[in-house]
């Protein structure tokens, strides 16, 4: 898979953050340019394979790695937004590569990490950069961010986003900035509480519509005393 190959590649990402290093110096008619940047080590980002099936191509290893990083970081995210919303959007490759590279330059450039968490970080930068352009951002600002060359027309927002799809949008924001917000033991945690949830609804609802302890028949009534 193309989201694959870029997640796991890093040679695109350190010369863009190259790119992104490179100083701003004033020009003779004072327009900003951008340095040369400085020549770069190959910066330390190991590529630790995840668990791969005997029978299993790489092919379908690497589709089936990235179903699950899609599923894994989509999880919380499309109960805010919808689907059809969240799919309309679409992001260059380029810019997913880089916004994948910050943020793990933000996560403190860890070393020894999965294909797993390769794969979701690549989708998250992909999630970050949507709901950007959902939020009415367009996407030569982001060239602009990491020093590329902009696009023509492709200024204008990519989106016009709706009072409610604003709302929709805070929320999502807030959980894309949890850390490691796709985790695994943070969705199980989601669904344990969703659980105890519904069995307190059903509970309290027995509890409503359940019939009371059956009463106990009257006593018989006192015989009257016959006539003589």
């Amino acid at each position: 898979m193309v989201a694959n190959a870029a997640a796991a590649s890093l040679g695109a990402m350190q010369t863009n953050a190259a790119l992104r290093r490179g100083s701003f110096v004033p020009s003779v008619r004072g327009v900003a340019t951008v340095a040369p940047p400085r020549r770069l080590t190959r910066a330390r980002f190991p590529v630790v394979r995840a668990a791969q099936g005997p029978a299993e191509s790489n092919e379908d290893y690497e589709a089936r790695l990235h179903a699950e990083a899609t599923a894994a970081v989509e999880r919380r995210i499309l109960k805010v937004v919808p689907a059809d919303l969240l799919g309309s959007i679409a992001i260059p490759q380029k810019l997913v590569e880089i916004r994948s590279y910050v943020r793990w330059e933000e996560a403190g450039k860890p070393e020894d990490t999965s294909r797993e968490w390769q794969a979701r970080e690549y989708q998250a930068a992909l999630i970050d950069l949507k709901l950007e352009m959902l939020a009415g951002g367009n996407l030569n600002d982001v060239r602009r961010r990491y020093q590329l060359d902009t696009e023509f027309g492709e200024d204008s927002p990519v989106h016009s986003p709706s009072k409610e799809e604003l709302e929709m949008l805070k929320k999502a924001l807030a959980i894309s900035k949890e850390p490691d917000y796709y985790s695994d033991e943070k969705a199980q945690e989601e669904i344990d509480a969703e659980a105890a949830a519904l069995a307190a609804r059903v509970a309290a609802a027995s509890a409503i519509s359940a019939p009371g302890p059956a009463m106990p028949p009257p006593p018989p009534a006192a015989a009257l005393p016959r006539p003589p």
